[in-house]
């Protein structure tokens, strides 16, 4: 299976790619995708995201999973059964453990054995570049943010001009209200 996510980035079926592009890139072509549509998806994000507010998926096959720490996120791949798989970087699983970026690179790879997998990262920080040599292919839009140092406010108060909706708004079960 192969389908565009997005006019330039061509997802092929059995392979890891790593997207480097701006929020609003990415949530549009989420949103506009047939194949995320078609094939059932695996959404997961980190701490916090800054797509999922922006994502309209309704259907039923569009499954989104939290991972919390780096260990979450590499059974939550182990475990993925979808036909495509996307990941949303989050720099934060690897503040206190370095030594995660491989073994989740590495499940990223072992994913993408079943599945088309796709890891997303507006900002290139050192984990994001380290999780992409170990990538199939690496397409960049548009100029990627650079990482801050260090964040002179905290990780919520961050993520606030992207609000969250709660998870059973994607289910079609809620009404989006926080």
């Amino acid at each position: 299976m192969e389908f565009d996510l997005y006019p330039s980035i061509a997802i092929r079926s059995g392979t890891f790619s790593m997207v480097i592009a701006p929020v609003p890139v990415v949530t549009q072509a989420i949103n506009t995708c047939a194949a995320l549509q078609r094939y059932l998806t695996l959404y997961s994000c980190g701490n916090y995201s800054r797509i999922l507010s922006g994502v309209h998926r309704t259907c039923s096959g569009f499954t989104i999973q939290r991972a919390f720490t780096a260990y979450q996120l590499i059974t939550i791949l182990r475990e993925a059964y979808h036909t495509i798989v996307i990941v949303e970087h989050d720099g934060s699983l690897y503040e206190n453990d370095r030594k995660m970026v491989y073994p989740v690179a590495m499940a990223l790879r072992e994913a993408a054995r079943t599945a088309a997998v796709v890891c997303y990262t507006p900002v290139q920080d050192g984990a994001a570049r380290r999780i992409a040599e170990h990538a199939d292919r690496v397409f960049v839009i548009g100029e990627p943010l650079a990482a801050p140092q260090r964040p002179a406010i905290s990780p919520s108060q961050q993520y606030q001009r992207y609000p969250q909706k709660t998870l059973d708004a994607f289910s079609g079960t809620g009404d989006g209200r926080r």
